[in-house]
C-alpha cells in the first residue's frame, strides 16, 4: 500500500478504526489492533551492505581530504570591474 500509507497508520492509536486512509489503491478504513516494530535484521543479511556503505564513505572522505589539500596550495583571485561602464568597455574590446 506504500510507505505513506504505513507511516500514517503508525501514528494512530491501536484498538480503533482509522480512516479514510489513502493508498495507491484508493481509500481505506483500517482496524489497528496493535502496533509492533519489526525485529532487527540478522547481521548476515546486512553485513555486506554495511561494509559497502563504510567503504564508500571512506573513499568520499579521502577524496575530500585530497581535494582540500590540493586547494590549500592555490590562491584564487577574482577581479571585478569597477563599474558598468568598465564592463561595457571590456565587452567591446573583445574581437
Amino acid at each position: 500500500f506504500g510507505s505513506k500509507f504505513a507511516l500514517s497508520l503508525f501514528q494512530q492509536t491501536p484498538g480503533r478504526w482509522v480512516g479514510p486512509v489513502e493508498s495507491g489503491f484508493g481509500w481505506h478504513l483500517v482496524w489497528i489492533d496493535t502496533l509492533a516494530k519489526p525485529p532487527a535484521p540478522a547481521f548476515e543479511t546486512v553485513a555486506q551492505q554495511v561494509k559497502s556503505d563504510w567503504l564508500s564513505e571512506q573513499r568520499s572522505e579521502s577524496k575530500r581530504a585530497n581535494f582540500d589539500a590540493l586547494k590549500a596550495r592555490y590562491e584564487v583571485v577574482v577581479m571585478m570591474p569597477a563599474s558598468a561602464a568598465d564592463v561595457a568597455a571590456i565587452q567591446t574590446e573583445r574581437p
